[in-house]
């Protein structure tokens, strides 16, 4: 109906066409500008920019896990544990098993929504702190991507592919059980959101057990509690999702990148101890290494402007 009334209009207003009768002058094309483009092509321009800065590879050698870099730069390497090490685990699912019945609204609700206990710390929304919400959906849907690729090199069993009592409370997903997604995505969301409350980095938000940092653990925690990961699945997605946000960041604000070390003595499922250990803010803390690249990063001319944006907000 609109097209018909379209046509019509046209054929009464205008009458036959000729050209150079109702002229007009384009706005000029700005290199970097997306102003132009509907909020979903922004994002979709952004998020393809982004990716390209970052290359998952299987782990060197031949070994089992992956390698993150930036730039050509490696800034995480990941190893697979082995199934004697998930395995060792296995009672402390079932003792998290416990509190199922307390957490499993989190436990759903998170299945498709983790962003917005951290909108409870904080307003976000589409009015007051935009730019904001956009720079924290642009930097998870990053996550889900590179996530997916560091899941595929560190295939690892779940809890239910050892043993058939652990009966998760939710549907146990397809991909590989290390590193945890959940875990990924909601510390590169504590980092991004620590980082525009207090110019902060991330290591000194998980020395201080800051509150984006605790609420992040939680998320992580109820996957376990869920009953379909381990802790050190957590730990490992906690450090991947620190040094993917730590990334954007610098690419962002042309600072040197951050590489980390996960010094393994002290996370869950530690390779060098025996027995298995909880992942808490402590261990975290502990066995979190953050050091920097050598050199500054060459900024991402499409996102830089929305960091800015969202620190304005603050």
């Amino acid at each position: 109906m609109l097209s018909h009334a379209l046509e019509m209009t046209r054929d009464a207003v205008i009458g036959p066409w000729t050209p150079g009768k109702y002229p007009i002058t384009p706005s000029p094309f700005v290199t970097n500008d997306l102003k132009y483009l509907s909020g979903t092509r922004r994002f979709q321009t952004r998020l393809g920019a982004l990716s390209g800065r970052f290359r998952v590879t299987s782990g060197a050698g031949g070994a089992a896990g992956a390698t993150l870099a930036l730039d050509g730069d490696t800034i995480l390497t990941l190893e697979q544990p082995t199934d004697p090490q998930l395995q060792s685990q296995l009672p402390m699912l079932d003792a998290y098993s416990d509190l199922r019945l307390d957490r499993i609204g989190e436990i759903q609700i998170q299945l498709d929504d983790i962003l917005s206990f951290y909108g409870a710390m904080s307003q976000l929304d589409s009015d007051r702190r935009k730019h904001s919400l956009q720079l924290l959906v642009l930097v998870q849907s990053l996550c889900v991507q590179l996530e997916m690729q560091v899941k595929h090199y560190c295939h690892g069993k779940r809890p239910v592919d050892f043993d058939l009592g652990i009966q998760p409370v939710i549907q146990t997903p397809d991909h590989s059980t290390f590193p945890s997604g959940h875990a990924t995505e909601a510390y590169a969301l504590a980092t991004v959101m620590h980082r525009m409350q207090t110019d902060q980095d991330a290591a000194t938000g998980v020395g201080a057990n800051a509150l984006p940092f605790r609420i992040a653990h939680r998320i992580a925690a109820n996957r376990t509690v869920a009953g379909v990961h381990y802790p050190v699945d957590s730990a490992a997605g906690a450090v991947l999702g620190i040094v993917i946000a730590e990334a954007v960041l610098a690419l962002c604000t042309g600072t040197k990148a951050s590489n980390a070390a996960l010094n393994w003595n002290n996370l869950p499922a530690s390779p060098a101890s025996a027995g298995a250990r909880d992942f808490t803010p402590a261990t975290l803390k502990a066995g979190l290494g953050l050091g920097q690249l050598g050199g500054v990063s060459d900024v991402e001319p499409l996102v830089a402007p929305l960091w800015t944006a969202a620190t304005g907000e603050w």
